[in-house]
């Protein structure tokens, strides 16, 4: 049986999002820190411009929910991997983080997303 291609995109944000369920639930932050960063380098794995990419980004949580016209991309609370800052003068600026629901790096509102958690 062939997959349509709405068929894989549902399936990609189902297993997604259960992935990021059981991110959350875990209480080790070293353990939630390390599955999201296999997750990014296994899905980023064919590029080799990403190696080496995730190893300065660290946990923070989404202050609430955000979504694209496609999905969700994160749920307030949810435990993601942002990217460092090194200069914020605004919680205007955008960061990036990356979504385990949408398995990419996205862009989002600085003030959408907590400081450094671990």
């Amino acid at each position: 049986m062939t997959l349509t291609a709405g068929e894989r995109w549902d399936a990609e944000i189902a297993s997604g999002q259960k992935l990021q369920e059981m991110i959350n639930a875990t209480e080790d932050l070293n353990v939630a820190e390390q599955l999201i960063k296999a997750i990014a380098i296994a899905n980023s794995a064919d590029l080799p411009q990403y190696a080496g990419f995730w190893d300065q980004w660290f946990l923070a949580k989404a202050t609430q929910d955000i979504g694209t016209k496609g999905s969700l991309i994160f749920k307030k609370d949810d435990i993601i991997l942002r990217k460092p800052m090194f200069t914020c003068i605004s919680s205007s600026f955008h960061l990036t983080a990356y979504s385990v629901r949408a398995f990419r790096n996205v862009s989002v509102w600085n003030a959408h997303v907590s400081a450094r958690i671990n």
